[in-house]
Parts: structure tokens; C-alpha cells; sequence
């Protein structure tokens, strides 16, 4: 009574012929074809390529991005000096989108206060992320901010000596309007480390003939200058030293993109609001220079 081997009684005569439609891998898909899970896999790169590619390389020195770097001869890389690698462009920004601010503020700003007088020069269309100005001679009240203290403490030390002078410490014991902006500027030693640093503060135009004269003990000083241009960019947002940092990169690849060259080792921030303000207007700029 044994199941004769094949026919019809036997267990195996129902399963699906290998091959068939009812094969359970008959689905599959087929090694190489267009619904093989590795069919997209990249064809190009043949395997002589691929090993090539994965072979171990010698031993490589990283630098920093975008700092000088100079390594110390004869000093172990321990020993070595840190610094904090230039802040680069954000890769997923675009150097001509500028953080957005009021589109008159600053025509607001200087309309209660005295600015510098200066006209904006009509760029080509394909040049983006930063204005061209050319500011008329003007006398600017400069104190030196002492570095050494932090950018911080710094600044305000500064800007509470330039007070003192426009509230009336000066030989004349004249107050003297407020202007607008207050004006740093660094003078760098490299891409992220200022040697010196001034903050100024425009005269209005009437004093410019007879500025009062700083009282004797004070640091204030008077400066002439000349008609000078500059690149720059305005940005909104509560400012920070990070915040200035990134919008310098990015006026400096703006005008890089557009081929164009600037006095790189002086870095100028105009502040035009207080932390307070609803409405925050910040501008950073290099002077105009030859382009290469």
C-alpha cells in the first residue's frame, strides 16, 4: 500500500515544481536585473577601483580649517599651540541671503540721531550679500579697548569712556549730541585673533572745524578722516560675538564670490541699537581695495 514514488498518492506530488509559478521563489528577484535590490548599485567604479579606494593611506597632518596654522619646530604635538580654527562659512548657507531687518530702520535710526553721511554705489545685479558705500570725511572720538579683559568687558569699559566725553568731558565741558552707530575696529593679527581694537563714535558735522578738545586725563582720541568705501552688510537679530563672527564670513565670501578684494586685517562692526530695542540692526564691513 506504499505510495507508488510519484504518483498521486504521493506526499511529494503536490509541491511546486521547482521553477514553477507556484515556486515559492518564483518572485525572487532575478540576480542582476532591473528589480534586484543591488541593480542600483553604483556600475562605474569596477573592482580594481574599489580596492584601490579602500586601501589604507600613509599617515596624513591634519591642519586646522582655515586658521594660519604654523606648527612650533622642535615642540611635540602636545605641546603645540591651540587655536580656535576660523569660523568658515556655514556650508548650508548661501552668502547672499542676509538675515532680514527692517527695510527702514536704519533710515529711521538716523533720522533721530546723527549718522555719517555716506551714498550707497549701484553694484551689478550678480553681486550679492553686501552693499557698497562711500562715507564723506568725517571726525571720529576713538578710545583703545583693552583686549587683555575680553571682547566683553572691553567694549563696555570703552563705550562708558566715550560717554564721559559726549556728556560733557571735554575742555569745553560741551554735551555733545548722540550719533549713531558706535564703530569697532579690530585691527587683526590673524584670521581670529585682533592685535588692536578701537571703538568709535561720530561727531556731528558742526564740530568737525574746532571738535572739543579731550579733557587732560582722558584716552579719548580725535581722528580726521578722509572719504573712505566701504563693503558692507546689515543683519538683524540680538547681537553676539559669535552672531558678528558668522556675519563676517559671510560678507567675506560674498565678496570673494564676487572677485572682489578688501583690506581684510581691519575688521569694522557698527552697532546701531541696544539689546533692549525691539528692532536690531548690526552691520559688519571691511574697506574697499584694490581688487587683485
Amino acid at each position: 500500500s506504499r505510495p507508488i514514488f510519484g504518483g498521486e498518492t504521493d506526499p511529494d506530488y503536490s509541491r511546486p515544481i521547482f521553477g514553477g509559478e507556484t515556486d515559492p521563489d518564483y518572485s525572487r528577484p532575478i540576480f542582476g536585473g532591473d528589480t534586484d535590490p543591488d541593480h542600483a548599485r553604483i556600475q562605474d567604479i569596477t573592482w580594481e577601483q574599489e580596492e584601490e579606494n579602500n586601501r589604507p593611506r600613509k599617515f596624513v597632518r591634519l591642519q586646522p580649517n582655515g586658521a594660519e596654522f604654523r606648527p612650533i619646530p622642535g615642540r611635540s604635538p602636545a605641546k603645540q599651540p591651540v587655536r580656535e580654527p576660523a569660523a568658515d562659512t556655514p556650508a548650508d548657507m548661501d552668502p547672499c541671503e542676509v538675515q532680514p531687518t527692517s527695510e527702514h530702520l536704519l533710515e529711521e535710526i538716523c533720522n533721530n540721531y546723527t549718522c555719517p553721511e555716506f551714498k550707497e554705489i549701484l553694484l551689478p545685479e550678480e553681486f550679492c550679500g553686501f552693499k557698497l558705500r562711500t562715507y564723506s570725511k568725517g571726525v571720529w572720538a576713538m578710545v583703545e579697548m583693552d583686549v587683555k579683559k575680553g571682547l566683553g568687558k572691553a567694549y563696555d569699559e570703552a563705550a562708558e569712556k566715550l560717554a564721559e566725553y559726549f556728556n560733557g568731558d571735554n575742555t569745553l565741558g560741551d554735551k555733545i549730541a548722540v550719533t549713531k552707530p558706535k564703530t569697532a575696529i579690530y585691527m587683526m593679527q590673524d584670521l581670529i585673533t585682533p592685535k588692536t581694537a578701537y571703538l568709535s563714535q561720530f561727531l556731528p558735522a558742526d564740530l568737525h572745524n574746532n571738535p572739543p578738545t579731550p579733557s587732560q586725563d582722558s584716552s579719548i582720541i580725535l581722528k580726521e578722516n578722509p572719504e573712505l568705501s566701504f563693503y558692507v552688510r546689515g543683519f538683524g537679530g540680538v547681537s553676539s560675538a559669535t552672531l558678528y563672527r558668522r556675519e563676517f564670513m559671510m560678507l567675506t565670501a560674498a565678496i570673494k564670490k564676487a572677485k572682489l578684494n578688501a583690506f581684510w586685517s581691519m575688521q569694522f562692526f557698527n552697532e546701531y541699537t541696544t539689546p533692549e530695542e525691539t528692532l536690531q540692526l548690526h552691520e559688519v564691513a571691511v574697506m574697499v581695495a584694490p581688487s587683485a
